[in-house]
C-alpha cells in the first residue's frame, strides 16, 4: 500500500485548512502541557519553602558585621528564658555551655591573629567573682552566680581557637549587649539592645563565711 492508494492521503496532499488545524491543535496541547509543568514546578518550590527546608536563622553577609574584631556566630534568636532578650544564657541553651564563643569573655584577637580562649578571659571573669547581678558573660553554668565553678569551665578550654561560624547572623558583642526580641532582631540594622546597667553588689551565697580574729 502506498500514499496514492484509496483511503490514504499524504500530508502534502491534505487540504491547507486541515493541516493548519492540526498544527494549531498540537500547539495548543504543547502550551497547556508547558503551563501545567511550570505550575507543578512552582508549586513544588513553594511547598519546599513552606515545609521548613530553609535555615531557621537568616544568612547575612558577614560584611554587615565589620569591623571583624569579635567572632561572628550563627544562633537562633529565640528567647529561651522569657526575659524578652537574647543573651549568652539563651545561646548556651542551644549550643551547650562548652560553646567556644560563649567562653570567650573578651572576644579579643590573640598574638597569632586568631580568636582564642586565654588567661585574660579568666582574669576578666575574676573581676566579677561573687558579685551580683551575675552577667551571662561570666555565669557560664547558668546558676545565677559567678563562682570558681564558672572559671573552672573556661580554664578547661585555654588556648582553644574560637572560629567564626558558618552563615553568621550576629556578632559576639551583640549578644553581650543583649538583643531585644521585639520583631527587629532578624535585621542587624534595626536591632535593639538591652543596655540596662546595675551596680555590682556582693553575692551573699558565695561569700566565704569567715571572720577576722577579734
Amino acid at each position: 500500500m502506498n500514499e496514492h492508494e484509496p483511503g490514504i492521503m499524504s500530508e502534502s496532499n491534505r487540504p491547507l485548512e486541515v493541516r493548519r488545524s492540526g498544527w494549531k491543535t498540537l500547539g495548543l496541547i504543547s502550551t497547556i502541557y508547558g503551563a501545567g509543568l511550570a505550575t507543578v514546578i512552582l508549586a513544588g518550590i513553594a511547598c519546599n519553602a513552606r515545609g521548613g527546608l530553609e535555615s531557621p536563622t537568616p544568612t547575612i553577609d558577614p560584611a554587615v558585621f565589620e569591623p571583624h574584631n569579635v567572632p561572628f556566630v550563627n544562633v537562633t534568636l529565640v528567647d529561651e528564658n522569657g526575659d524578652d532578650v537574647f543573651t549568652l544564657f539563651d545561646a548556651r541553651r542551644q549550643k551547650g555551655i562548652d560553646w567556644p564563643p560563649g567562653l570567650d569573655r573578651d572576644g579579643q584577637i590573640g598574638d597569632d591573629g586568631k580568636f582564642r580562649i586565654t588567661q585574660h578571659d579568666i582574669d576578666v571573669m575574676r573581676e566579677f567573682l561573687c558579685l551580683l547581678p551575675a552577667s551571662p558573660q561570666n555565669d557560664i553554668n547558668g546558676d545565677g552566680h559567678t563562682t570558681e565553678a564558672d572559671i573552672d569551665i573556661v580554664n578547661g578550654y585555654l588556648n582553644k581557637e574560637v572560629k567564626d561560624e558558618k552563615n553568621p547572623n550576629a556578632r559576639l558583642d551583640e549578644i553581650w549587649r543583649e538583643i531585644v526580641i521585639d520583631g527587629n532582631e532578624s535585621d542587624p540594622a534595626t536591632r535593639n539592645y538591652n543596655l540596662d546597667f546595675e551596680l555590682p553588689r556582693p553575692d551573699p551565697s558565695c561569700q566565704e563565711n569567715s571572720s577576722e580574729p577579734k
